[in-house]
């Protein structure tokens, strides 16, 4: 993997070319003598990879090249020193190229080769917005275009416009509107952030015949909610969050022909996924900490996720968790996997981390799983259908310019056994110029489920990076892998790294 960076630090008042053409983008919301400043990071990585299978010549070969460019402009405006309003632009695109794809996979006539929804060289806006706050007194702030959001529903990405008001710093009342990120769209999107269960994307040049489950992004997805989370007292944070998504893409209802080789679809304006959240923090003070959070999903009509953590810190060198986590796997409306529903898995588990010394740190975690809980059909059944124990011991020494990490893990029950161990060992030589690296893994896995109940692979990396003063960070890595029954892979990565100024 080869990674490039360039990074622009404007000056205030005053920005290089390409700060002042991005910060000239937004001089409607800058007066004359407004300061602000602009930097640009750009980032790319080259990977190549192949994969041998044990079977004979059969092998995969990948090169893969992917750029990723942001954009932040900041301090528009006076608002943002003397307390009244400002804005901020931030903005981030990513292009994936693999350039190991052979023609036939993409085309649509190749059926023995054809992978759908593959794409050479896929473009994603990451996020993209304007940003502003201290508006009305300081009371309201705003994002308007494609942004990530991180509340007691998890991760989201959405484009349109979210409005804040927090009244004196009691609590904020927040509401959105816009359209859920989606793939398929020609809007530089990605699924990673719809609901799970279908697949959407670009049917051109497919038969609806043969590709009935794979539906077709025309339309964007109407999102809407809104969230309450209360500020006035820093040891208790508490926040509700709702979550409305609708759409109206044709979906094929029968996935057979009728007599005229026809399909039957349904195109109206439906539930997607509709949630409520809740979570809860308190911090009485720096030594006991709690947290509880939920997740209620309006169109099954479950809990689908419900979590609680407790830490303690006994002393400055010893430190201790409790927790659990309940999640219930909940699909798009659309999905058939709604109809046959799923079970849910439950995790308790304990923690104890021991800083002994400054050079030694030793940790353990132990917990137990349950697997089948419950059904989203037919309200479910309490009892489980299986139970995992696992046990993991991390440690790590330092002696000056050696760091050894040693992590252990052991998972055993009616899903099968996996052991997991690796050795990682970094080292900076002298002048700080140069580091080295090394890491051995060597897992077990026993998968009564799989095609292979039983499997051993060991994979080795060695790699070095160099450091050299005001200039940019060359490295190089080596990694080979063997799979037992599965084959063998190797990679090839080469890193340079800049920052300018």
């Amino acid at each position: 993997m080869a990674r490039f960076r360039w990074r622009y630090g404007g000056q205030r008042g005053r920005a290089g070319s390409l700060g002042a053409c991005s910060a000239l983008l937004l001089s409607s919301f800058a007066t004359r003598t407004s300061a602000y400043e602009a930097r640009v990071d750009l980032h790319s990585s080259l990977q190549l990879y192949g994969v041998r299978s044990p079977y004979g010549p059969q092998g995969l070969s990948r090169q893969r090249l992917t750029h990723t460019l942001g954009l932040d402009v900041f301090g528009i405006g006076d608002g943002a020193t003397r307390g009244g309003p400002w804005f901020v632009v931030r903005a981030r695109m990513r292009l994936d190229g693999d350039y190991g794809i052979r023609d036939a996979e993409v085309d649509p006539a190749a059926s023995q080769d054809y992978v759908p929804g593959l794409v050479v060289a896929p473009l994603d806006l990451s996020y993209g917005y304007l940003e502003g706050g201290g508006l009305l007194r300081g009371t309201t702030g705003f994002k308007l275009g494609r942004q990530l959001t991180y509340d007691s529903l998890g991760w989201w990405s959405f484009d349109g416009v979210r409005v804040g008001f927090a009244p004196g710093r009691l609590l904020e009342l927040a509401g959105f509107a816009g359209w859920e990120q989606r793939g398929g769209l020609p809007l530089v999107s990605t699924s990673r952030y719809e609901s799970d269960g279908v697949y959407r994307g670009d049917r051109t040049g497919l038969d609806p015949r043969f590709w009935g489950g794979y539906l077709e992004s025309r339309r964007p997805a109407a999102a809407y909610g809104g969230s309450l989370e209360l500020l006035a007292i820093e040891e208790l944070r508490w926040r509700v969050d709702y979550r409305r998504v609708t759409q109206h893409d044709q979906v094929v209802t029968v996935p057979f022909a009728d007599g005229q080789s026809g399909l039957q679809t349904y195109s109206a304006q439906r539930v997607s996924s509709e949630r409520v959240g809740t979570s809860v923090s308190v911090t009485p003070n720096a030594k006991y900490s709690a947290e509880l959070g939920a997740v209620y999903d309006l169109y099954v009509a479950r809990v689908t996720e419900a979590r609680g953590n407790l830490r303690a810190n006994w002393t400055r060198e010893l430190s201790s968790e409790l927790g659990s986590h309940y999640r219930l796997p909940v699909f798009d409306a659309d999905s058939i996997f709604n109809w046959f529903g799923a079970g849910g898995t439950e995790l308790l588990r304990t923690s104890l981390l021991w800083n002994a010394s400054r050079r030694v740190t030793l940790g353990a975690t132990a917990g137990v799983r349950w697997l089948g809980l419950g059904s989203v059909v037919n309200g479910g059944s309490p009892s489980a259908t299986g139970r995992d124990e696992l046990l993991s011991l991390d440690s790590h020494f330092r002696f000056g310019r050696d760091h050894l990490s040693l992590s252990q893990l052991v998972e055993r029950g009616d899903a099968g056994q996996r052991l997991v161990m690796d050795l990682v060992h970094r080292r900076r030589y002298p002048g700080e110029l140069l580091e080295t690296l090394g890491i051995l893994s060597v897992a077990r896995v026993k998968d009564p489920s799989s095609l292979l109940p039983e499997r051993t692979s060991f994979v080795t990396v060695v790699g070095a990076r160099f450091f050299p003063d005001r200039s940019p960070r060359f490295g190089v890595e080596g990694e080979l892998a063997f799979l037992e029954g599965l084959g063998q892979r190797s990679r090839l990565l080469g890193t340079l790294e800049g920052n300018w100024p």
